[in-house]
C-alpha cells in the first residue's frame, strides 16, 4: 500500500530527482547526443516515476489542506455552541429578534426593488408625439 505521509513522498521525490541528475550526468559523460538522451528508456522511466510521485504528493497536500479547514470549522462550531450554551436565554431572544428585524428589512428592500422593476418608466408609458417632417420638393 502506498504511503500517504507527506514527508515520505517528499523524500521519494528528492531521491528520484537525484537519480535523474545522476543518469543525465552519466549520459553526458559518455558523450550521448541530445536525441539519444531524450529517448533513453531508463531516463524516461525515471521521469515518469517522478511525475507519479508529484501527483501523489499534490493529492496528499490537497487532503491535508482540506483536513485543516475542516478542523478550523469544527473548532469554530464548538466555540459557537459553547457561547450559545453559556448565553442567557434573554439575550438569545434579543439575538433572534435582531435577526428577524434584519430579515424583515431585507424583505422590504427586495419588495421595493421588485416593484420598481415591474413599473414601466413614465417616459416609456406615453410616447412623445413628433411633428411631421416637411418633405423637400423632389427634383423633376
Amino acid at each position: 500500500m502506498p504511503s500517504r505521509i507527506r514527508s515520505t513522498r517528499q523524500a521519494q521525490v528528492r531521491r528520484c530527482q537525484e537519480e535523474i541528475r545522476k543518469r543525465l550526468a552519466d549520459l553526458k559523460e559518455r558523450g550521448a547526443e541530445k536525441a539519444v538522451v531524450q529517448k533513453d528508456p531508463k531516463l524516461r522511466q525515471m521521469r515518469a516515476r517522478l511525475r507519479q510521485l508529484q501527483k501523489a504528493l499534490l493529492a496528499i497536500l490537497a487532503i491535508d489542506k482540506k483536513n485543516e479547514s475542516l478542523a478550523v470549522r469544527k473548532q469554530e462550531r464548538a466555540a459557537r455552541k459553547l457561547l450559545e450554551k453559556n448565553q442567557p436565554k434573554a439575550s438569545k431572544k434579543k439575538a433572534e429578534a435582531a435577526e428577524a428585524e434584519k430579515k424583515s428589512k431585507k424583505d422590504k428592500k427586495e419588495k421595493k426593488e421588485k416593484k420598481k422593476k415591474e413599473e414601466p418608466p413614465v417616459e416609456a408609458a406615453a410616447p412623445a408625439e413628433k411633428a411631421p417632417a416637411e418633405k423637400a420638393p423632389e427634383p423633376a
